[in-house]
C-alpha cells in the first residue's frame, strides 16, 4: 500500500526493538531496520482523509477488544467508506481503531453514503494482516 504518491510502504504488524513484522502478499515476515524512524505510526498516516476499506464488517464493536459476537446479520461494506478516526487503543496486543462514518463524502458530494451512521471499534488489521482503515495518499 502507498503512504505517499508513488511511495509504497510496508504494513507493520508488530515490533520488537529494531525488528519489524510486516505483512507480505502471503503471510508475514520479520525484517531488521537500522533506521526505525523510516516507519511512520498509523495514527500519523490516517490524518489524511481515512476510509473504511471495502469488505469491513458492519456493525462494528461497541468497545475495543470486545470479543462478543457482532449482531446478526453481519454485512460487509461494498465500497471504501469515508470515516473520521476517533481513537486508537491497543488491547491484548491488538490495535483497535474507533471510526465514525461521514454523512457526506468530502471528495464526491454526490456519492451515496449509508442511510444511518456507522460508528464503533474494529481491529485495525483484518484476519489477513491488512489494514481495515486506510487513506488515499493521492488525495481525493
Amino acid at each position: 500500500m502507498e503512504f505517499g504518491y508513488e511511495q509504497p510502504g510496508a504494513i507493520v504488524l508488530r515490533r520488537s526493538n529494531s525488528w519489524f513484522e510486516i505483512a507480505l502478499s502471503k503471510g508475514t515476515g520479520w525484517v531488521r531496520v537500522k533506521d526505525v524512524g523510516r516507519f511512520l505510526p498509523v495514527e500519523k498516516l490516517l490524518e489524511g482523509g481515512p476510509y473504511l476499506l471495502t469488505g469491513a464488517p458492519i456493525p462494528l464493536h461497541t468497545r475495543p477488544g470486545d470479543l462478543a459476537p457482532l449482531r446478526v446479520p453481519v454485512t460487509r461494506t461494498e465500497v471504501n467508506l469515508r470515516v473520521n478516526v476517533r481513537a486508537f487503543k491497543r488491547v491484548a496486543g491488538v490495535l483497535w481503531v474507533q471510526v465514525e462514518s461521514l454523512s457526506v463524502n468530502p471528495c464526491n458530494e454526490e456519492e451515496k453514503v449509508p442511510a444511518g451512521p456507522i460508528s464503533g471499534w474494529l481491529p485495525f488489521h483484518d484476519a489477513k494482516g491488512q489494514p481495515s482503515v486506510w487513506f488515499s495518499p493521492r488525495g481525493c
